[in-house]
């Protein structure tokens, strides 16, 4: 039973009044002689004490799968899984395969962000390189990369070296026509040099296979002419190139246009101008389509007769010197016949004025180490089961051989 006891102050009286209480109860109160109004106090027993609580055992925490568990199932060495993993090439191609599929069955995980600070810390050097890139030139001496006419080649080495040196990489190309260079030289050499990751630069005509071990290195094409094996790939966005060249031609006012090109250079851009061009051909009024011209051999040798019989208006050419022989058949003001050019624009001469597509190379072979240095990240070797292919579209730029034939 509970008991209530109160202490009152009124009028300048003070009343106190005391409560017998069992033990353990506080029965006596008493107030300041002050006057104010009334005043309550509510007093409860003392709570007993709570029983302790009980002591349980800590939960295990869930243990994680390391090295040491996975080397023990392979029975290899930590050191030796973890270049497994990486598909070290110092490791059996079938030791990989095997680690890795104990690794996947354990419930392994690898640490992305620890694992690229350790790299990061065993770098030593001021400039800190973490790997190189090679890149893989299959041109004749006198007019691959170390040519002066291979404009196309050299953009993209630029390019590719400039991106791999913002990634902390090395790139250095490995021509494969140099003097004495065979198959097995050339994989020895690469893997002498500790390489991983190969770009494939566009291949000289005739070359459509190279002699190389895939399965050893993480690999992505910059063309279309390597036809074997199926690997990753960034390329221009030759259809959407040739189908802008083609926009502006028709905004300008052009109606009968015709399309040159030779029959290398389209295996080499997989048809794709011309895939373009064909299926532009079929918005068009059956008097304003015109047959392509495919040079097998010099250009001169067909020209000519092309462009007699089938009176153009204007020419979307991806083909070297097309400019300079436009030039010479009397149509160098461009104001009779006018011009698009597809792919890279001369430096110098004639053609450096030329409205065309720029096909951005440069961004090309960016987009390529790229996706090397991911691939490498990621410890992806040999030829995919699917290959992924990048398309970096063209923009327009204009030039003087192409005017504005609306507004007449």
């Amino acid at each position: 039973m509970g008991f209530i006891v109160t202490s009152c102050a009124m009028r300048d009286v003070y009343y106190e009044i005391t409560v017998d209480a069992p033990a353990g109860w506080y029965s006596t109160l008493s107030a300041p002689r002050i006057a104010g109004p009334p005043r309550a106090e509510t007093i409860w027993p003392k709570a007993p004490p709570l029983p302790p609580m009980p002591r349980t055992k800590p939960s295990r925490p869930r243990e994680t799968v390391c090295l040491a568990d996975i080397a023990a199932k392979v029975k290899l060495s930590k050191s030796g899984v973890s270049r497994a993993l990486r598909n070290d090439p110092t490791i059996p191609l079938v030791t990989c395969r095997r680690v890795q599929a104990t690794a996947r069955k354990l419930g392994f995980v690898l640490d992305r962000p620890l694992a690229q600070a350790l790299q990061l810390v065993r770098s030593t050097r001021k400039e800190r390189i973490f790997g190189t890139i090679g890149f893989i030139d299959a041109w004749p001496l006198s007019s691959g990369i170390r040519s002066a006419s291979n404009v196309y080649l050299k953009r993209i080495k630029n390019g590719a070296d400039e991106r791999a040196r913002e990634l902390g990489y090395r790139l250095e190309v490995f021509s494969l026509m140099e003097p004495g260079m065979s198959a097995q030289r050339v994989q020895g050499i690469l893997e002498a040099r500790g390489i991983q990751g190969l770009l494939i630069a566009p291949l000289p005509p005739d070359v459509h296979e190279l002699p190389i071990e895939w399965e050893r290195f993480t690999c992505v094409a910059l063309t279309h002419s390597l036809q074997n094996p199926g690997l990753h790939r960034v390329l221009p966005h030759q259809y959407q190139a040739a189908s802008l060249a083609l926009h502006q031609l028709q905004q300008s006012g052009y109606r009968r246009v015709g399309f040159v090109t030779t029959s290398e250079l389209d295996l080499r851009v997989n048809h794709l101008f011309r895939a373009a061009y064909l299926s532009y051909q079929y918005m068009l009024l059956p008097e304003d389509r015109l047959p392509v011209l495919m040079a097998h051999g010099p250009l001169e040798d067909t020209f000519d007769e092309w462009l007699k019989r089938s009176a153009p208006d204007a020419i979307l050419g991806c083909v070297p010197g097309i400019v300079e022989l436009m030039t010479k058949r009397g149509l160098g003001d461009f104001k009779r016949v006018g011009f698009v050019g597809l792919g890279i624009r001369p430096d110098t001469g004639v053609g450096a004025k030329a409205a065309y597509v720029d096909q951005n190379t440069t961004q090309v072979a960016r987009v390529g180490v790229d996706q090397v240095v991911a691939q490498v990240e990621r410890r992806e070797r040999g030829v995919p089961l699917v290959a992924n292919v990048v398309m970096i579209e063209g923009t327009w730029v204009p030039g003087t051989t192409l005017r504005d034939v609306a507004r007449k």
